[in-house]
């Protein structure tokens, strides 16, 4: 599954940016100058690369989340990214949101991290399989089905 191998590749420029500039901060540059080599040499299809490349190149989800854009922004931008890449938008936003959640929750105690990001979300583990679920709490899950609703309206 193409989706799954960029999960695993998204971040994979972070430690050379760490290494390099001392900060994570120019960490997706990174990531976009080795991701196309990555996916040449596994003979990812052209249109899922681009795909992929794209979803690594941007944040639009975590930008309107953490309010560094608006609400009509965030939504103009994944139309748009949705129009150019030529896939349908509900597509494109359920990719964005899964991408969302499974990187952030993994910033939190519960994912075996430090605490960073664990006021977004309110966990629920069952103690017998030690299988359990992220969701995010209510005021961030209101805010994405704002942005979602904007994206999806006709």
């Amino acid at each position: 599954n193409n989706f799954r191998l960029f999960l695993s590749l998204h971040d994979l420029g972070k430690p050379i940016a760490v290494e390099e500039t001392k900060s994570s901060a120019t960490q997706h540059e990174y990531t976009l100058r080795l991701l196309p080599q990555i996916l040449a040499y596994l003979n990812i299809d052209q249109r899922e690369a681009e795909i992929i490349t794209t979803l690594a190149s941007q944040d639009y989800i975590g930008s309107y989340m953490q309010r560094r854009i608006s609400l009509e922004a965030a939504a103009t931008a994944i139309k748009d990214t949705a129009l150019a890449l030529g896939v349908p938008v509900n597509d494109l936003m359920n990719l964005m949101v899964v991408y969302y959640m499974s990187d952030a929750s993994a910033y939190t105690e519960d994912a075996g991290g430090k605490k960073g990001l664990d006021s977004l979300f309110k966990f629920k583990r069952d103690p017998n399989n030690n299988k359990g679920e992220a969701k995010l709490v209510d005021d961030y899950q209101k805010s994405l089905d704002e942005l979602t609703n904007l994206v999806l309206a006709a």
